[in-house]
């Protein structure tokens, strides 16, 4: 063989080396993308609206905790105004949600934060039905022996 064709073929083994490369990291950067926008589109999504449903119904705990708290015959319209505004904003949460939830485990997350906010929901009329009938204290103590096992 002479020095042109050896010169030739390791010309060739090093050009078919580098386009296997080539290929070999171009299929692993697909595979990357579709991860990328798996995250990007489905849980960066569900994470930023469970943070949101975290949120408004912390908020709304904070509200009823106020409500029962409060004397002044004003701020307690207001506490209940604002009480009222965060399940609007809680069920819109709900929906959205439910709206991103496209697998089983995010189906069983959504059920499982529904039913714990439902016994929220129920402890949270309690307090506010003794807060309305003058019994704060007996709402404020309920809020303290459930409220924050539900």
């Amino acid at each position: 063989m002479t020095v042109g064709k050896k010169i030739t073929l390791g010309f060739v083994a090093a050009v078919g080396i580098t386009a296997a490369l080539g290929a070999f990291s171009y299929s692993r950067l697909v595979v990357i993308a579709r991860g990328v926008t798996g995250v990007t589109e489905d849980s960066l999504p569900s994470v930023e609206r469970i943070h949101q449903l975290d949120a408004d119904t912390h908020e709304q705990r904070a509200e009823v905790f106020i409500r029962i708290a409060e004397t002044n015959q004003q701020e307690i319209a207001t506490a209940d105004k604002r009480i009222a505004d965060k399940d609007q904003d809680i069920t819109r949460d709900f929906d959205s949600y439910e709206q991103l939830a496209n697998d089983g485990e995010d189906r069983q997350t959504l059920e499982q934060l529904k039913g714990m906010w439902a016994k929220w929901v129920e402890c949270r009329n309690q307090m506010l039905e003794l807060s309305r009938k003058g019994q704060d204290p007996a709402a404020a103590e309920l809020y303290a022996k459930t409220g924050d096992a539900v």
